[in-house]
């Protein structure tokens, strides 16, 4: 698995570095990848975590009910699961709790305070920019495909067979579908982000007025449409995936910050005794913490519920943010390729075990021995 890594903490320099990164990845997996049976989907190599492994007595009762989603229920499957869309995941930007050394995970003060720190809103915005940055260029680089792929079906005498890799490589993402976690930092990096996408489209649109642009692709931001979902938003208990106020991110609470228990509130030192005991049991409650298997449980759901969004049935829910052409909206209905690029703005832990669903060679128990993801970094899931 390639992991592709965006640090903010370069500014525009590391942006360069990260497009660089990126391209090179989209190329190994042009060049790699098998044949699939739909040009906008990804293989991901996972193996079943065998849950019937030794654990602590007051949680091996409920080890059972929690799986990674991301795996297939039949056992004798060969461990390869599809999915629709591309996964992001991308830190919040650096926050007040970041500042003070505190844990803060309890939706009921996480959710109203210890938002972002002025370096954190320019982290989020920097975050904004380098997603800008390699949507372009996957869309640069899809269209380069295509053309090139056109050029050596018009030449007489060239074989022109077109497999189902080539036609995967050359279908760039439809648009980008923002989730939250609905406390509060994680919440402003995502709405950050998102202005700053929009501010784009904005410019972009002055650009085109005026003159030629060297970055021709507008970037559509979508949010999901269901009044179901919109009930009653101050409910947490109850809220599982809503639109924000401001109508340009989704929030969706699985996303939401690990639990930490009796810790919560204290200091950032103790989460050093959390990871002790993950190695040991990843299925441990001790002092109340949420345990490793609880938070996979939760947000592979999650991925696996937003990847399904993109059934047509459900594809009719979600609206643009953003004016995209006069017929772009019927284009994308009928486009039976689309994907879109799915940013899951989340925390720290809850991120970095999400990871470990994501790679068959780490056991979640040592989610730590994955890179640390900085704040407001982008990383790609896949």
């Amino acid at each position: 698995m390639v992991v592709v890594l965006f640090s903010q903490r370069g500014g525009p320099t590391s942006r360069v570095a990260s497009l660089m990164m990126i391209r090179q990845h989209q190329q190994q997996m042009s060049s790699s990848s098998s044949s699939s049976s739909s040009s906008s989907s990804f293989s991901l190599r996972l193996s079943s975590t065998d849950l019937t492994s030794s654990s602590s007595d007051d949680s091996s009762s409920t080890s059972s009910s929690f799986r990674n989603h991301l795996l297939p229920k039949d056992d004798n499957y060969n461990g390869l699961r599809q999915l629709q869309n591309r996964f992001f995941a991308l830190r919040h930007g650096q926050s007040l709790a970041n500042v003070a050394g505190l844990i803060a995970s309890d939706p009921k003060i996480a959710c109203k305070n210890y938002g972002l720190s002025d370096i954190g809103k320019k982290q989020a915005e920097e975050a904004g920019k380098t997603l800008i940055d390699a949507y372009l260029n996957a869309q640069t680089q899809t269209q380069t495909q295509t053309q090139t792929q056109t050029q050596k079906q018009k030449q007489p005498n060239t074989l022109t067979e077109t497999t189902s890799e080539d036609s995967s490589s050359s279908q760039p993402p439809t648009g980008i579908i923002i989730v939250s976690s609905d406390l509060l930092r994680a919440k402003e990096t995502a709405q950050i982000v998102a202005d700053t996408i929009k501010l784009y489209n904005d410019n972009h649109n002055n650009n085109n007025e005026e003159e030629e642009t060297d970055r021709p692709v507008r970037i559509p931001l979508l949010v999901h449409n269901d009044e179901e979902d919109n009930k009653d938003k101050e409910d947490h208990s109850n809220d599982v995936s809503t639109k924000s106020s401001s109508t340009t991110i989704n929030i969706d609470i699985r996303l939401r910050e690990r639990g930490f228990g009796d810790w919560d509130g204290g200091n950032d030192i103790h989460y050093n005794d959390v990871w002790k005991d993950d190695a040991i049991d990843p299925y441990h409650t001790k002092n109340n913490v949420e345990s490793v298997w609880s938070v996979i449980d939760r947000s592979t759901r999650c991925v696996i519920d937003w990847d399904n969004n993109h059934n047509q049935k459900l594809s009719q829910k979600m609206l643009p943010c953003v004016e995209e052409g006069e017929n772009s909206n019927n284009n994308a209905k009928e486009n039976q390729n689309q994907y879109y690029w799915i940013i899951c703005v989340a925390h720290g832990d809850v991120l970095q075990i999400l990871q470990t669903a994501f790679n068959k060679n780490i056991d979640p128990s040592q989610h730590r021995s994955v890179q640390h993801l900085e704040t407001a970094t982008l990383r790609l899931l896949l």
